[in-house]
């Protein structure tokens, strides 16, 4: 009898003691290795970046200064404004285009939106942002439908890099003369500081 009281009773501890104790330590240790797995993914992803970004650098370095100096095309360290003024507006008289009603500004590139979006916590970045700014241009066009879209197709061909940021019409008839209000980003290198 009293080894089976014993015995009874050996069972409702070690349950109990599995229960309360062993079973939660597992279900931590798993967690943490879990958890240890996910570092060390992220830890070999950083360490395939940064290989990556060696690369290019030595590519970048190796770059004939011919190539540096058409990429400086197309990511200038300074706009000139006067100049893109008169590009646009040769390129809208082209096209049979009146270019009016301009103005020059810094463009804001900075999202806020989706900062962190929420996810656990946040890593440093270095973002477009920091080596990236933007000009904002704004005119007005008028002329034809079938003008404006050969304006835009010349502006696509420039080569310094761009975008329509908006775009807004006045009018009612393709093939009448419609006011098209267009702002423009042009993006250049920020300076070093």
């Amino acid at each position: 009898m009293y080894r089976l009281i014993t015995f009874a009773a050996s069972i409702i501890m070690a349950t109990a003691l599995f229960s309360l104790f062993t079973k939660p330590t597992f279900e931590h240790v798993r967690t943490s290795q879990a958890e240890a797995a996910g570092y060390r993914q992220a830890l070999a992803d950083a360490e395939r970046l940064n290989a990556r970004i060696s690369q290019l650098v030595t590519e970048k370095n190796n770059l004939p200064q011919e190539q540096m100096e058409k990429l400086d095309v197309l990511i200038p360290e300074k706009i000139d404004e006067v100049a893109t003024v008169m590009t646009l507006d040769k390129l809208a008289a082209k096209h049979f285009m009146i270019f009016s009603d301009i103005a020059i500004a810094k463009a804001d590139l900075t999202d806020e939106s989706d900062s962190n979006n929420g996810a656990g916590a946040e890593l440093p970045t270095r973002s477009v942002e920091d080596k990236i700014d933007a000009t904002a241009v704004k005119f007005s066009v008028s002329g034809t439908y079938e003008d404006f879209r050969g304006f835009v197709s010349d502006i696509e061909a420039t080569l310094s890099l761009m975008d329509v940021a908006d775009l807004s019409l006045t009018g009612e008839d393709s093939e009448k003369s419609n006011e098209y209000i267009m702002t423009i980003l042009i993006y250049h290198a920020k300076k070093a500081k």
